[in-house]
């Protein structure tokens, strides 16, 4: 067994299905269409390197923190988990610079007061004073290119809208997990999407 990369390479809608074209010369047609394409960190324009990283995953995981000087941007929760795992990596310092603090309480507790600077930062400048810079952003939903990338179908958080049975504005276009913005982004409540959108389909095609 092995991967095989398929791209859509055009999008139709005619009589009430949904047609696709691949990059494998194949054409797929459905009068249903579910998103379930997630989410990826945002990099605030910033392009990740061997010494800038982006997101958390396993080049954190994986960097030698050891004797480095360490700085981690932004506010949320990610931003204060990691400064604990890279102090606990031998790092010779590691500073946490948020425009604003978004973090729960008691992972914003974890941060040593002096090392978490509150407001405004120049992140030319902090390219000079570091070793290692780490971006955590947040996230943007992966929205696929032949969708709108507007209201009402998008809300105003960036990601896609849908009702209590996950579907969207566009009828029998759903969209399932972190790409319409989970309060807990996680395989289960991805999982619970998809079979709530599932019955739903189920129950219109029996009508």
């Amino acid at each position: 067994n092995h991967a095989v990369n398929i791209d859509i390479v055009d999008f139709s809608i005619d009589d009430n299905f949904f047609t696709f074209s691949t990059n494998q010369n194949q054409q797929i047609c459905s009068k249903y269409l579910v998103i379930a394409t997630g989410t990826s960190p945002k990099t605030g324009g910033i392009t990740a390197t061997e010494n800038i990283l982006i997101g958390p995953g396993r080049q954190i995981e994986e960097y030698d923190f050891t004797n480095k000087r360490v700085a981690i941007l932004g506010g949320g929760d990610n931003a204060m988990e990691n400064y604990s795992f890279i102090i606990s990596k031998a790092a010779k310092l590691c500073h946490v610079y948020a425009r604003n603090v978004r973090a729960r309480p008691n992972l914003t507790n974890l941060v040593v007061k002096d090392d978490l600077f509150i407001g405004a930062y120049d992140y030319q400048q902090l390219q000079k004073q570091y070793d290692c810079l780490i971006i955590f952003y947040g996230w943007q939903a992966d929205i696929p290119d032949f969708l709108p990338d507007t209201e009402p179908f998008i809300n105003a958080a960036g990601f896609i809208a849908v009702d209590e049975y996950r579907q969207t504005n566009i009828n029998n276009i759903y969209a399932i997990g972190d790409v319409t913005h989970k309060t807990v982004p996680s395989v289960i409540t991805a999982m619970a999407d998809g079979v709530i959108a599932a019955k739903h389909i189920t129950a219109q095609q029996n009508n």
